[in-house]
């Protein structure tokens, strides 16, 4: 077998030549000795070759090292979700807007906080959609920081924000709400929005309440 020392020996130009089936023989052994200089020219179609496996065996360096804006892409949603702590943390902001929502909804609720919040505030709205019920659920509000990530929220995720995220929703916030996401909201959730932040939702959308849920309406919201 090949030593760890041969294959960082390796040119770019070797390693970009080697075969999906010869990176996916990467053993654990071998792998913890690749770094970012290795990890940076291998293409899309070599990284989706990493044995999930021995996935974990590669240093923070090499998962981080992944330039290519598809490479990171590329990884399986199953070897997204074996990830270390230490390297989901590792990521970094050039390779958050390229995770996909597979790799999202693989991932578990603690895993999820294992990500900076610079990188999940610059997850794309694609990315947004893969979030579910069981990983939202140690996610608040003031993670979804991005350009329309609180808007990229389908009804269904909105619903699984806690009335407590919602009371933190501010002004600014309240004018991304659309009827659909008003519509999902639970009773519990329309009682914790601030008189401020209702105030500044969009008449639209308030038309989107329902019967089911506009009784959370209370005195206050209404007189105020």
């Amino acid at each position: 077998a090949l030593t760890v020392d041969a294959l960082k020996a390796f040119s770019p130009n070797q390693l970009t030549a080697l075969t999906t089936a010869q990176i996916g023989a990467i053993t654990a052994t071998q792998a913890p000795g690749l770094g970012s200089d290795q990890s940076s020219v291998l293409t899309p179609a070599q990284i989706a070759a990493i044995s999930s496996k021995n996935i974990k065996a590669f240093t923070t360096e090499f998962i981080a090292g992944i330039t290519d804006s598809k490479a990171i892409a590329a990884l399986s949603p199953k070897a997204f979700s074996l990830l270390t702590d230490q390297q989901l943390t590792g990521l970094t902001v050039d390779q958050a807007p390229f995770i996909t929502s597979a790799q999202i909804k693989a991932l578990k609720p603690a895993q999820i906080l294992k990500l900076d919040s610079e990188d999940i505030a610059l997850l794309s709205n694609s990315a947004i959609a893969g979030f579910t019920q069981a990983n939202m659920s140690g996610l608040t509000l003031s993670y979804l920081s991005g350009d329309g990530q609180i808007s990229a929220l389908t009804s269904t995720q909105f619903g699984y924000i806690k009335p407590a995220d919602i009371a933190k929703i501010d002004a600014t916030g309240a004018e991304l709400l659309t009827p659909k996401i008003m519509a999902a909201l639970t009773v519990d959730q329309v009682k914790a929005i601030t008189v401020e932040a209702l105030a500044a939702i969009d008449p639209l959308a308030i038309a989107g309440l329902t019967a089911k849920n506009i009784i959370g309406l209370t005195n206050a919201q209404i007189t105020a």
